[in-house]
């Protein structure tokens, strides 16, 4: 807070004066989006990672493992941050898988939630977006990229059932 003196005279010179001191409080204004921790976060997550085990959470009645956690951060004071997959920005089959096997809840911690096959998807590209508490409420966001990482689960395949070569002496 800042004390502000006051002094009010009339035109007349000194005759009718008047002194008073007000206090005065600078307020933020939210005029700054968040900024995004990283450019880019990076996980990885092994493909088939079973979900119901030593190291999984509860969430909404669902097993899941924290793949890690999107950060940000906003100069503006006093600003809460959330955060949500922007979904809207997903194509169709990214959107079905990401509804499947991820969530992320309201403070930037990413799990996954079910299976997800690398023969399939590779990897994974997240919009995450982040919002501020401010009046009007601005956001930014954050790209995540999600690696799945091969695992041996599938046996050789021979392409025939005979197979034949010459050998010479």
């Amino acid at each position: 807070p800042f004390n502000v003196s006051l002094a009010v005279r009339d035109a007349g010179g000194l005759w009718a004066a008047e002194n008073a001191t007000a206090a005065m409080q600078v307020m933020d204004s939210n005029n700054h989006a968040p900024t995004c921790g990283l450019s880019t976060f990076e996980f990885n997550v092994t493909e088939n990672s079973n979900v119901i085990g030593q190291n999984s959470t509860s969430l909404s009645n669902l097993s899941s493992i924290l793949i890690g956690e999107v950060t940000a951060n906003d100069i503006d004071l006093q600003d809460k941050l959330t955060y949500r997959i922007a979904t809207e920005l997903l194509n169709t089959a990214n959107l079905e898988l990401t509804n499947k096997a991820f969530n992320l809840n309201q403070n930037g911690s990413l799990y996954l939630i079910g299976q997800i096959d690398r023969e399939s998807t590779q990897s994974l590209k997240l919009p995450i977006q982040i919002s501020d508490s401010g009046r009007p409420s601005l956001s930014t966001f954050c790209p995540v990229r999600i690696t799945v990482l091969d695992m041996n689960d599938n046996s050789p395949k021979l392409s025939s059932t005979f197979y034949q070569a010459k050998i010479p002496e």
